[in-house]
C-alpha cells in the first residue's frame, strides 16, 4: 500500500501539462486570428473613408454611360443619390473598423475568457459573411479561399477554447480535493 502519489500520477500530470500547451498554443493562434480580422476590418474601414466621395462620383459617372449619351439627368436628383450612397458608405466603413475594434477586444481577452471570446468572433465573422452575401451574392466567391481558412481556424479556436476551459476546470477541481486531503479532512485513496 502506498500514499501519496504513484509514478502514474506524474506521468499523466506531464501528459496533461502537455495538452494544456498545445491548447494554450490554439489559444494563441486563436488570438492571432482575431487580431489578424480585427487589423484588417480597422485598416480597410479607415482607409477607404477618404476615397468615398471619388468612388461615388465614379460609380454614377460609370451609370450615365450606360444610360446612353442623348440621356438627360436631373441634377438635383444626381446630387441626392451622390450625397445618400457617400452616407451610406461611410456608416458602412464607419461599421466596418468598430467591428474592427471588436475583433481586436476578443483578441486581447482571448486568455480571460476562451470560450467566449472564440464563439462571439466566429458567430460575429458568419454574421458579417452572411451580410456581405445578402448585398451582393458575388461576395459569396470573393476571397473564399481566406474566408474558410479563417472559418475552419475560428472552428479550431473554439474546440481549443472548450477543450482548454475544461482542463483547466478539472486542474482546479483536483487541486481543490488535493488541498482537502493534505489538510486532512479526508483520508486519501490508496493506489495499489
Amino acid at each position: 500500500m502506498s500514499y501519496g502519489r504513484s509514478g502514474d500520477d506524474s506521468r499523466e500530470e506531464e501528459l496533461g501539462s502537455l495538452t494544456q500547451s498545445a491548447r494554450r498554443t490554439s489559444l494563441r493562434q486563436a488570438r492571432i486570428i482575431l487580431l489578424v480580422i480585427g487589423g484588417l476590418n480597422f485598416v480597410c474601414g479607415l482607409s477607404l473613408f477618404p476615397f468615398v466621395e471619388t468612388l461615388v462620383k465614379q460609380q454614377i459617372d460609370e451609370e450615365k454611360k450606360k444610360a446612353g449619351p442623348g440621356m438627360v439627368f436631373d441634377e438635383a436628383k444626381v446630387k441626392e443619390v451622390h450625397d445618400a450612397q457617400v452616407r451610406t458608405l461611410h456608416i458602412v466603413l464607419a461599421g466596418a473598423a468598430i467591428v474592427g475594434l471588436v475583433f481586436i477586444g476578443l483578441g486581447i481577452a482571448v486568455y480571460k475568457a476562451p470560450v467566449a471570446c472564440t464563439v462571439t468572433g466566429l458567430v460575429l465573422y458568419l454574421g458579417l459573411q452572411a451580410i456581405g452575401i445578402a448585398v451582393d451574392p458575388a461576395e459569396l466567391v470573393r476571397g473564399l479561399l481566406i474566408k474558410i481558412i479563417f472559418i475552419v481556424a475560428l472552428i479550431k479556436a473554439v474546440q481549443a477554447a472548450v477543450a482548454y476551459e475544461r482542463e483547466v476546470k478539472a486542474e482546479r477541481h483536483a487541486r481543490s480535493r488535493r488541498d482537502e486531503f493534505e489538510s486532512g479532512d479526508r483520508e486519501e485513496p490508496l493506489n495499489f
